[in-house]
């Protein structure tokens, strides 16, 4: 009858997902806490990515999720973030790893996997790459520009990034509620999105490398707030573990999700 594997979530209770931030407050019908808003962005990205490293890494076989996108990172009512939709993973240890059926989503997916069907845990960080843009921007993956024509964010942001306007991509598409955050924060979060969205697989950062940049990035972020974690720094944990310790920008639940 083959193996078959279930995959057991957690009950999320007044359920959003990161794709809503594009249209403000997720949770419309309540207050959220002053700042709580502008966390949303830092509380999707690193949970979104730590899932990643635990897919890529820690399960047996290790699998790609290969439909990574906004609409499938959920968040709770206190905007903890978690991956979901596993209907289309699949092991990173199989005899073959090109298919000739493409699956996923325009706009996230990865230049080799649409050329020659490559799938690897690399196709995961491009798209995550995109996701980490759509919650810089607050736009979508896909837009729509003169006349209806439609084009890619992350081709448009790379573009601009190549023409090395990277500041300028910023002032044309950050999200507002980011503005906030400030310019030092930010713009290490596009350089980290740009590095995912290379175009050479090889070329782009492992999720264990993602999340350790991350974990550097929010809590410098924390630092400035006057709200640093010491135990944040202890190079003697893995970049999981560290992740872990962010406890408000970076809360990590991979046991459960």
């Amino acid at each position: 009858m083959g193996t078959y594997y279930v995959v057991a979530t957690d009950l999320f209770e007044g359920l959003a997902t990161c794709a809503a931030i594009k249209r403000g407050n997720p949770f419309p019908d309540r207050e959220l806490k002053p700042g709580m808003t502008i966390q949303v962005p830092q509380r999707c990205a690193c949970p979104s990515a730590d899932g990643l490293y635990y897919l890529h890494n820690f399960t047996k076989p290790a699998y790609v999720h290969q439909d990574i996108k906004t609409s499938n990172v959920l968040l709770d009512s206190n905007l903890r973030a978690k991956i979901t939709n596993f209907s289309l993973a699949r092991s990173a240890a199989r005899d073959t790893n090109v298919t000739v059926h493409l699956v996923g989503t325009r706009g996230y997916m990865a230049p080799e996997y649409v050329e020659t069907g490559e799938i690897t845990p690399k196709i995961d960080v491009y798209a995550f790459g995109v996701v980490l843009l759509e919650l810089i921007t607050g736009k979508e993956a896909v837009l729509v520009v003169g006349n209806g024509k439609e084009t890619l964010l992350s081709t448009t942001m790379v573009s601009l990034a190549e023409k090395g306007g990277l500041e300028e991509a910023l002032a044309s598409y950050i999200d507002p509620s980011m503005r906030e955050t400030g310019v030092d924060v930010v713009l290490p979060l596009l350089r980290l999105s740009l590095a995912c969205l290379r175009r050479e697989p090889e070329a782009r950062p492992s999720m264990e490398e993602v999340v350790s940049s991350l974990v550097k990035i929010l809590t410098d972020l924390r630092r400035t707030k006057s709200l640093a974690d010491d135990s944040v720094t202890d190079q003697s944990v893995t970049p999981l573990q560290r992740a872990s310790r962010v406890e408000n920008d970076c809360s990590v639940e991979t046991a459960s999700w």
